[in-house]
């Protein structure tokens, strides 16, 4: 079996994330130009470091406390604990992440903090629908998120995505409140529908970061439990539960899944085909 990270696959998941929010960057410093000339984007580089500064610090206690989330310990779940901690271990971690279970029936995991302060929440579904392989599957994928810092990159992007969003509505209203002026001056309309279309462009583009981020943690989650097949297992059964089996139940008529460009995730086909070609 090749395991995650071969260097080729490691290098390519870093190329395009770091392509992808180079191109989110310039998009939004295109935007703040057009609205404020080169002031603007001196001010929106202050107010992204400004928040780039805040929002990792955010504590990942305070976002479970947020969920209503309990923590889960040798105490009242030794099996997780143990297992948490030996992937924690396994992944280099410098500290092992708090594990929490969210009161919800939904099937969910999520991770959030930094290398040196993390937490990982899972839902009650989500430990009563799975078994003890494909529970540590979830778990090393989430635990690949922090290790990789997925957390920290997809923020960035999130933040990126709706400064560009906010400029691009100042910079349309401020074309309205100026329409009788423009019609008889010069004005490019390629720029003008390049801004109307920038917080579609940017969303998109976040999207695309996110199922990268997510295909990078599914193949380091393999190197860390060397089974494929535990989390091929467990993210089908998620998307049968969670998904098919619910539009079956309440929607039996709208069963087409929206478009892949769309989803923050890969769809689990795609997913679980990439995980069991790892065996072969």
């Amino acid at each position: 079996m090749t395991l995650y990270p071969h260097w080729k696959s490691r290098f390519t998941n870093i190329l395009e994330s770091i392509l992808l929010v180079l191109a989110m960057l310039t998009l939004l410093a295109f935007c703040a130009y057009l609205v404020w000339g080169k002031q603007g984007i001196w001010l929106i580089l202050a107010s992204f470091s400004s928040l780039l500064v805040v929002i990792p610090n955010i504590s990942p206690n305070y976002l479970m406390h947020l969920y209503r989330a309990e923590p889960l310990d040798s105490g009242n779940f030794p099996f997780g604990a143990l297992l948490i901690s030996r992937l924690a271990r396994l992944a280099d971690l410098p500290t092992t992440p708090h594990l929490y279970h969210v009161p919800s029936l939904s099937l969910n995991a999520f991770s959030t903090g930094n290398q040196n302060n993390s937490a990982i929440a899972i839902t009650l579904g989500m430990l009563k629908a799975l078994n003890e392989r494909e529970l540590a599957a979830v778990l090393a994928h989430e635990i690949s998120h922090i290790r990789n810092n997925d957390i920290w990159i997809i923020s960035l992007a999130n933040l990126i995505s709706h400064l560009t969003s906010v400029m691009a509505r100042v910079g349309i209203l401020l074309l309205i409140l100026n329409l009788p002026f423009l019609f008889g001056g010069e004005i490019s309309w390629l720029l003008v529908t390049l801004l109307i279309l920038s917080p579609l462009i940017s969303k998109l583009m976040q999207l695309t970061l996110s199922r990268i981020r997510e295909y990078g943690a599914d193949l380091f989650a393999v190197s860390l439990t060397n089974d494929p097949q535990g989390l091929a297992q467990a993210l089908q059964k998620i998307d049968y539960i969670e998904g098919r089996l619910w539009k079956y139940l309440f929607y039996p008529r709208k069963r087409t899944p929206g478009p892949s460009i769309l989803l923050t995730h890969p769809p689990t086909k795609q997913r679980v085909d990439r995980l069991l070609a790892l065996k072969k």
